[in-house]
């Protein structure tokens, strides 16, 4: 499973980094496969310490991951599709992917155009539980007002899994409003449960299932 920590280097840490220039990075910890890393390592460096590889990555415009193995700093410009996890911890080494933020969401939000500050869970929850971790995100499930825009974003991502949304076939959208049938895969509502997930197969149109099936969920700042 990956283990994902989001930090913020500020210039604080970037004092300790050696007086990098590094303001609002953001940083995810994610466990790679040693397999993985060295069939992308830019550049390797022999070096002491963690801090040191992370401001050798710093000071490399081009460096999108930096991870460290104890004593080898592997440097490369591959960027990780997000949500990236391995299958397990088997041979993995811990790296660090970095981008800088320009998004006015909070973290762990992102901003998707034409949707607002959208997070997608990396587990699997029944409908209710994957509310309540959205609100403890200081959100909720989605109630995207261009579900169309949503769907495009995760096809463009990548992503594969199912995702719950902020909508019940008893009352609609969460916030209040009905659900557009042009929202529906044309086959669906099938009434096999009250909750509304989206669906890769469905290129992430709508379709209601079982709330206690087991799904990821979009979490909307």
């Amino acid at each position: 499973m990956a283990h994902i920590v989001v930090l913020l280097l500020t210039a604080l840490l970037s004092s300790e980094l050696g007086g990098a220039a590094v303001i609002d990075l953001t940083w995810s910890l994610r466990k790679v496969r040693a397999t993985r890393v060295n069939g992308t390592t830019t550049e390797k460096l022999q070096l002491p310490w963690k801090m040191d590889c992370a401001a050798s990555g710093l000071n490399r415009d081009w460096c999108n991951m930096f991870c460290f193995d104890g004593i080898t700093c592997h440097l490369t410009d591959t960027i990780l599709v997000d949500p990236f996890e391995e299958e397990d911890d088997v041979g993995t080494i811990d790296c660090w992917t970095s981008r800088r933020r320009t998004s006015p969401c909070p973290v762990p939000y992102e901003q998707v155009p034409n949707v607002g500050c959208v997070n997608l869970l990396e587990k699997n929850y029944t409908w209710s539980d994957a509310r309540s971790v959205c609100q403890k995100r200081g959100g909720d499930l989605a109630t995207p007002v261009s579900l169309h825009a949503l769907a495009d974003y995760m096809i463009g991502i990548g992503v594969t899994a199912e995702y719950w949304v902020g909508a019940l076939i008893s009352s609609g959208w969460l916030d209040g409003r009905s659900i557009n049938a042009s929202d529906f895969v044309s086959f669906e509502p099938d009434y096999t449960g009250d909750c509304v997930r989206m669906k890769r197969s469905y290129n992430y149109l709508l379709g209601d299932t079982d709330c206690t099936n087991p799904k990821r969920g979009v979490c909307e700042y």
